[in-house]
């Protein structure tokens, strides 16, 4: 007879399959890597059926409003990292997690 719901204590809990002795040796861009082609899988793979329900026309319009709005943010983002002055942008390409702000 299997054990009811919530029956074990945390102690006892099973190991995840396949999580042995191992352990996670990924770089943090690996990981934002694979992040990003998640999101952008799972959006490609939800635009068929958007366009289904939403019709050809309306859906078409939405995405190039969206490709508007995703170039004119990239071109600010552009815009802003050349405000920097010589300082702040070397400490902004060097990277290790300080702000070019502080």
């Amino acid at each position: 007879m299997p054990e009811p719901l919530g029956s074990r204590r945390p102690s006892e809990t099973l190991p995840l399959a396949g999580s042995g002795s191992k352990t996670g040796n990924t770089s943090f861009l690996g990981a934002v890597t694979t992040m990003l082609k998640f999101c952008i899988g799972t959006g490609v793979l939800a635009v068929p059926h958007a366009f289904s329900t939403g019709g050809v026309l309306p859906c078409a319009l939405a995405l190039l409003a969206l490709l508007a709005w995703n170039d004119w943010a990239g071109r600010r983002l552009i815009q802003a990292r050349d405000l920097l002055d010589a300082d702040a942008l070397r400490r902004f390409n060097e990277g290790g997690g300080e702000s070019p702000l502080a």
